[in-house]
């Protein structure tokens, strides 16, 4: 099993810049009066476990960080903090733009954190080191995997084909076909889309959530999953960004007066070549006002699944589960 290179996806500073002028007209002159606003939303996978080295499908099933994960949510802990509000940060995918728009949003009040023990206590890490509250919910755990849980790489891509098949796409963003992203896993399991609908619903309600605490320009910080960081990139990269079919977690609400339009709104191509996201990646998402005639937002990748701050004994494994 050799690990392959890790390959960091960043757009260009043309598409920077242009999430630069979003922000910045978001959030200049009366921003406070918006009833939300364009963010940046930063995703943490979680630290390593004994069933990640060991190529073992987790899924729901609530397996402890180990030694090396408990050191991976340290450093990650560590690079989040000197990211934020200042333009130091050891991220060698962040462009100038992006590490200027992280230097102008202010340290999260409350990291938001999937339910389960190896994201729980990766966030931990880091809202002890932002002096910031934990909050839990269940709209970030992992991919329920049914009949492939506790099954290594080898075992479920014999025992459980189907599952398997479906399962090995998990980050290959817009990519999947609609009906694999539709089909559920065997045993209970659920689907791709499923975990999409939850995840990116419930990121837009912590968004809302914010904004109504009057914290606008708080950067806005999960920690969550492999199976979930998937889903999120197939969300960005799917084309034209779709959401007819997303059901609405506690409706945003919109001024129609803030027209940001189309083209200012950075949206990566699908075709585009992704990382797989290794254990303590860091990921930042733009998220914008999109129609202003509707609800939805518009998400949008500025870096993706960075592992730049975990060297020596800290870097990942190999994220790969192809057969």
């Amino acid at each position: 099993w050799d690990p392959p290179s890790y390959m960091y996806i960043f757009p260009p500073a043309s598409m920077a810049a242009a999430a630069a002028a979003v922000l910045k007209r978001t959030f200049s002159g009366n921003a406070g009066a918006l009833p939300f606003s364009s963010r940046l939303v930063m995703v943490v996978r979680h630290g390593e476990t004994d069933w990640n080295a060991q190529l073992r499908v987790q899924g729901r099933t609530d397996i402890e960080l180990n030694d090396t994960g408990l050191s991976q949510a340290a450093a990650s802990a560590v690079a989040i903090a000197r990211m934020i509000g200042s333009r130091r940060n050891d991220f060698q995918t962040s462009t100038a733009e992006t590490r200027s728009l992280l230097s102008t949003s202010k340290s999260p009040s409350v990291i938001y954190t999937s339910t389960l023990k190896r994201a729980r206590d990766t966030g931990v890490a880091i809202a002890d080191a932002l002096g910031s509250t934990i909050r839990t919910d269940p709209g970030l755990n992992e991919w329920n995997l049914g009949s492939l849980e506790g099954l290594t790489k080898d075992e479920a891509s014999v025992s459980c084909h189907e599952d398997w098949k479906i399962f090995r796409q998990w980050c290959d963003g817009g990519d999947v076909s609609a009906e694999h992203a539709e089909t559920p896993i065997s045993g209970d399991g659920e689907s791709m889309d499923d975990v999409r609908h939850r995840s990116v619903a419930c990121l837009e309600t912590a968004i809302k959530q914010s904004s109504l605490e009057n914290h606008d320009d708080s950067l806005i910080v999960a920690v969550t999953h492999g199976g979930v960081l998937g889903q999120l990139l197939r969300h960005c990269t799917m084309e034209n960004n779709r959401r007819d079919d997303l059901p609405q977690r506690g409706s945003l609400e919109r001024n129609t007066s803030a027209s940001i339009t189309n083209e200012t709104t950075v949206q990566p191509q699908h075709t585009t070549k992704y990382a797989r996201a290794a254990n303590a990646c860091i990921s930042i998402f733009l998220v914008t006002p999109g129609d202003t005639k509707t609800s939805q937002l518009q998400w949008s990748i500025l870096s993706w699944a960075d592992t730049s701050h975990l060297t020596g004994d800290d870097k990942p494994i190999s994220a790969h589960y192809e057969k």
